[in-house]
């Protein structure tokens, strides 16, 4: 799929997603630049606009992961365009719920991770790409998946 194929197969599948958002005021861009973010919803000046990672679809293909990716953002522009403002509150978390949609998208851009933050119990990593305060100072973070205390590896 081309860029402008995936922009196109990102609005057909917009517009299946059962959510109150004005998609034809919706501008989708692909962008080359993402590098760490899969999907970015964005308004300014009151334009709406979600952009994609071309290197997320290259990295996971059109599969649930893309899919939910876009169901995230969608909630990020009826957060917008409803309440004037976008988080990953309660607000969210309630609609990401009806939707089947991630409250955080997964990193695709393992490779140029710097750090990970592992979990002891499970072994789930997580891609760190700047030395911030949980990695320089990981004793006072306990992981999401098992509330374990984290453990930081180089990359």
């Amino acid at each position: 799929m081309t860029p402008a194929e995936l922009k196109q197969a990102i609005r057909e599948y917009a517009e299946t997603v059962e959510i109150d958002v004005p998609l034809g005021e919706v501008e989708i861009e692909i962008s080359k630049q993402l590098k760490r973010t899969a999907g970015k919803a964005i308004r300014k000046n009151g334009q709406l606009k979600m952009r994609f990672a071309w290197k997320a679809y290259q990295a996971w293909g059109w599969d649930d992961e893309f899919k939910g990716t876009i169901r995230h953002e969608l909630i990020h522009i009826w957060e917008y365009d409803t309440h004037g403002k976008g988080s990953h509150g309660p607000v969210f978390k309630t609609k990401a719920r009806e939707l089947d949609a991630p409250r955080h998208c997964p990193s695709f851009a393992h490779e140029d991770a710097k750090w990970f933050l592992v979990c002891p119990r499970c072994g789930k990593k997580t891609p760190r790409f700047k030395k911030s305060k949980v990695v320089e100072n990981p004793e006072g973070y306990k992981t999401r998946c098992c509330r374990e205390q984290i453990r930081v590896e180089r990359a």
